[in-house]
Protein backbone atom coordinates (compact mmCIF):
# COMPACT_ATOMS: atom_id res chain seq x y z
CA UNK A 1 0.00 0.00 0.00
CA UNK A 2 2.81 2.45 1.20
CA UNK A 3 4.45 1.54 -2.77
CA UNK A 4 1.53 2.31 -4.90
CA UNK A 5 0.78 5.54 -2.76
CA UNK A 6 4.26 6.66 -2.95
CA UNK A 7 3.80 6.07 -7.25
CA UNK A 8 0.87 8.03 -6.66
CA UNK A 9 2.66 10.95 -5.30
CA UNK A 10 5.18 10.57 -7.26
CA UNK A 11 2.93 11.01 -10.49
CA UNK A 12 1.59 14.33 -8.75
CA UNK A 13 4.74 15.71 -7.70
CA UNK A 14 5.47 15.13 -12.38
CA UNK A 15 2.69 17.27 -12.76
CA UNK A 16 3.28 20.03 -10.08
CA UNK A 17 6.76 20.63 -11.63
CA UNK A 18 4.92 20.80 -14.97
CA UNK A 19 2.17 22.88 -13.84
CA UNK A 20 5.10 25.11 -12.25
CA UNK A 21 6.84 25.56 -14.37
CA UNK A 22 4.28 26.89 -17.09
CA UNK A 23 3.28 29.39 -14.32
CA UNK A 24 6.05 30.52 -13.86
CA UNK A 25 6.84 30.78 -17.91
CA UNK A 26 3.41 32.37 -17.89
CA UNK A 27 3.88 35.08 -15.24
CA UNK A 28 7.46 35.92 -16.92
CA UNK A 29 5.62 36.72 -20.46
CA UNK A 30 2.57 38.48 -18.79
CA UNK A 31 4.99 40.70 -16.35
CA UNK A 32 7.34 41.49 -19.29
CA UNK A 33 4.15 43.13 -20.99
CA UNK A 34 2.86 44.83 -18.44
CA UNK A 35 4.93 46.83 -16.74
CA UNK A 36 3.17 48.64 -13.68
CA UNK A 37 4.20 48.65 -9.82
CA UNK A 38 1.42 46.05 -9.23
CA UNK A 39 2.34 43.63 -11.82
CA UNK A 40 5.73 43.48 -10.49
CA UNK A 41 4.45 42.89 -6.80
CA UNK A 42 2.03 40.35 -8.25
CA UNK A 43 5.08 38.89 -10.43
CA UNK A 44 6.89 38.62 -7.35
CA UNK A 45 4.55 36.98 -4.62
CA UNK A 46 3.70 34.27 -7.56
CA UNK A 47 7.00 33.69 -8.63
CA UNK A 48 8.18 32.50 -5.18
CA UNK A 49 5.39 30.58 -4.32
CA UNK A 50 5.65 28.35 -7.95
CA UNK A 51 9.70 28.68 -7.11
CA UNK A 52 8.86 26.52 -3.79
CA UNK A 53 5.86 24.31 -5.17
CA UNK A 54 8.67 23.34 -8.37
CA UNK A 55 11.54 22.91 -5.49
CA UNK A 56 9.04 20.67 -3.20
CA UNK A 57 7.83 18.51 -6.62
CA UNK A 58 11.47 18.00 -7.86
CA UNK A 59 12.87 17.20 -4.65
CA UNK A 60 10.35 14.58 -4.29
CA UNK A 61 10.34 13.16 -7.60
CA UNK A 62 13.91 12.79 -6.80
CA UNK A 63 13.33 11.09 -3.61
CA UNK A 64 10.36 9.24 -4.33
CA UNK A 65 11.24 8.02 -6.92
CA UNK A 66 14.19 5.99 -5.10
CA UNK A 67 12.00 3.38 -3.65
CA UNK A 68 9.65 3.12 -7.03
CA UNK A 69 12.64 2.13 -9.24
CA UNK A 70 13.53 -0.58 -6.57
CA UNK A 71 10.26 -1.82 -6.24
CA UNK A 72 9.65 -0.97 -9.93
CA UNK A 73 10.13 -4.67 -11.01
CA UNK A 74 8.32 -6.45 -8.06
CA UNK A 75 5.17 -3.78 -8.04
CA UNK A 76 4.32 -2.12 -11.83
CA UNK A 77 6.38 -4.77 -13.91
CA UNK A 78 4.69 -7.55 -12.25
CA UNK A 79 0.96 -6.99 -13.41
CA UNK A 80 1.56 -6.23 -17.18
CA UNK A 81 3.90 -9.24 -17.31
CA UNK A 82 1.62 -11.82 -15.57
CA UNK A 83 -1.55 -10.84 -17.81
CA UNK A 84 1.02 -11.29 -21.07
CA UNK A 85 0.91 -7.35 -22.07
CA UNK A 86 4.31 -6.88 -22.58
CA UNK A 87 7.27 -9.03 -24.73
CA UNK A 88 9.78 -11.15 -23.13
Amino acid sequence: MAIMMNNYFHDVATALLAASAFVIHAIVRTQAVMASREASLFFLRTYDQMVKFFRFALWWIIIGGIPRTVFYTSFEWLTPRTNCRCLH
